[in-house]
C-alpha cells in the first residue's frame, strides 16, 4: 500500500499545482476529451513501457527497465519539440519531471510487481496535463 500511494503523490502534486488554478475556466467537453485519452494513452503507455519489464527474464531485467525509462521519457519529450508550444511548469520541469515519473513508476511497478497504482497514477496525471496543455494553448 506504501508504494501504491508513493504513485500517487505526483499525480496530485500535479492536479494542485497545474490543473487546480484553471479548473473553474474549463469547459465540460474539454475535460471529457482529456479524460477518455488519459485513460487510454495512460493503459496503453503503461502495458507498452512498464508491462514488458513485468515479463522479462531476470537476465535481461536491468537493460529492459533501463531503456524503458529512458524511451518512456524520450517518448513524452517530443511534445517539447513543438515550436510554441506552453508547457505547464515550463520546458525543462516538465522534461525532467516526466523522466523522474518513468523512474519512480518503473521502481514502483517492480517492488509492486503490478502496474495497478502506477497506471491509475499515470491516468490521474495525464488528465490533469492534457487538460491544462489543451487549455492553456488552444483557449
Amino acid at each position: 500500500l506504501f508504494w501504491g500511494v508513493a504513485a500517487l503523490i505526483p499525480a496530485f502534486a500535479v492536479f494542485f499545482v497545474f490543473f487546480l488554478p484553471d479548473f473553474i475556466k474549463i469547459r465540460f467537453p474539454l475535460l471529457l476529451m482529456a479524460i477518455i485519452a488519459g485513460i487510454i494513452n495512460s493503459y496503453c503507455e503503461e502495458l507498452f513501457w512498464r508491462g514488458l519489464t513485468m515479463k522479462t527474464t531476470v537476465k535481461y531485467k536491468k537493460a529492459v527497465i533501463i531503456s524503458s525509462v529512458i524511451g518512456f521519457g524520450l517518448w513524452h519529450v517530443t511534445l517539447a519539440t513543438i515550436s510554441g508550444l506552453k508547457l505547464p511548469g515550463g520546458v525543462y520541469l516538465f522534461c525532467v519531471g516526466l523522466f523522474l515519473l518513468g523512474i519512480l513508476w518503473q521502481f514502483i511497478a517492480y517492488k509492486m510487481n503490478n502496474l495497478i497504482f502506477v497506471t491509475l497514477a499515470h491516468v490521474l496525471v495525464s488528465i490533469t496535463v492534457y487538460t491544462t496543455l489543451i487549455y492553456q494553448n488552444w483557449q
